[in-house]
């Protein structure tokens, strides 16, 4: 998929592979819905919320193992 240079959006390449790959139609919907659904919501709280989330995510990790110390 490169939506780059395709000019189609993400959905209706993710549409197209599906179809190419053979799935069924329900899942096509499933899938779509839910990629759709996940872009909405991170548009809704914002990347400035995201890259947060990350670092401190990302610290926990590096803390957990015992690599912070």
């Amino acid at each position: 998929m490169s939506t780059q240079n395709s000019g189609k959006d993400l959905l209706t390449e993710m549409r197209d592979l599906m179809r190419r790959l053979h799935y069924s139609i329900h899942t096509e919907r499933a899938y779509c819905d839910w990629v759709a659904r996940f872009i909405r919501f991170h548009q809704r709280i914002g990347v400035k919320f995201i890259v947060q989330y990350q670092k401190i995510f990302s610290y926990s990790i590096f803390v957990g193992k015992g690599m912070g110390s």
